[in-house]
């Protein structure tokens, strides 16, 4: 868990928005334990609210320390799993059925426990179980502070994830919880993850929905600036890898 992340403005203006970004049927959300778990309530009534007819909410244990399930549940308008062994409604399976009937599976934020189990096969609980299971697009959104993202081990992980053919929407600069420095390692601002969403759905939109999620080409997102511009030089606001 890192309760030391930095954050933006959670608050998501309509001027902010393309008409034109993501939409999807079936959005998977995992959340781990970041402080920009924090930014997700007002995220996810967006989401649910203009870009997909459905979202189902996973949560780490971590997670729920920064917010609950419960808050989760009213937000999202569905059933929030946090255990591999949960039955809600129909689901009895959650981390088969859930990636079975999402179109993109979304980690964010991610900290980095789930980067580092994913890029090495760890599933020893339900988000980490999820990924393996799940045929659609995973796409981690990193939250963490500067000196953890900018750590070898985590580095070496983003870059094995992208080999797995996951996608990794890089982080940007923010401002640190702790002592409200500026700093780098922030979740990117809901627009920019947007614009990254519907560039990875639209790449799959012709391809087999069996093999969606496992693209031979290494995938790694520069985050965007808050009107969802790219940086004209590639390495602006992007981490070091």
């Amino acid at each position: 868990m890192d309760n030391s992340s930095s954050q933006h403005d959670p608050r998501v203006r309509a001027d902010q928005i393309d008409d034109g970004l993501f939409r999807c049927g079936s959005l998977l959300i995992g959340m781990t334990g970041s402080v920009g778990v924090t930014l997700m309530p007002n995220y996810v009534a967006y989401l649910r609210q203009q870009c997909a007819r459905r979202v189902t909410v996973m949560m780490t244990r971590s997670a729920q320390r920064f917010v609950t399930a419960y808050a989760m549940r009213i937000y999202s308008g569905n059933w929030v799993f946090t255990n591999t062994f949960q039955v809600d409604g129909d689901i009895k399976v959650p981390h088969i059925e859930l990636t079975r009937a999402a179109d993109v599976f979304l980690i964010m934020p991610a900290d980095a426990n789930i980067i580092g189990k994913a890029a090495n096969g760890i599933c020893d609980d339900l988000i980490s179980s999820s990924i393996l299971a799940s045929a659609a697009p995973v796409v981690f959104v990193p939250s963490m502070n500067r000196v953890m993202w900018e750590s070898a081990v985590v580095q070496i992980n983003v870059k094995r994830l992208r080999k797995l053919g996951h996608y990794v929407i890089h982080p940007g600069p923010g401002h640190e919880v702790a002592d409200l420095q500026p700093t780098f390692g922030a979740m990117p601002s809901l627009p920019n993850v947007l614009i990254q969403l519907r560039d990875i759905l639209s790449q799959k939109a012709d391809s087999p929905r069996h093999a969606c999620a496992r693209d031979p080409a290494p995938q790694t997102i520069c985050a965007n600036d808050d009107h969802g511009r790219l940086p004209a030089n590639p390495s602006d606001g992007a981490a070091r890898t």
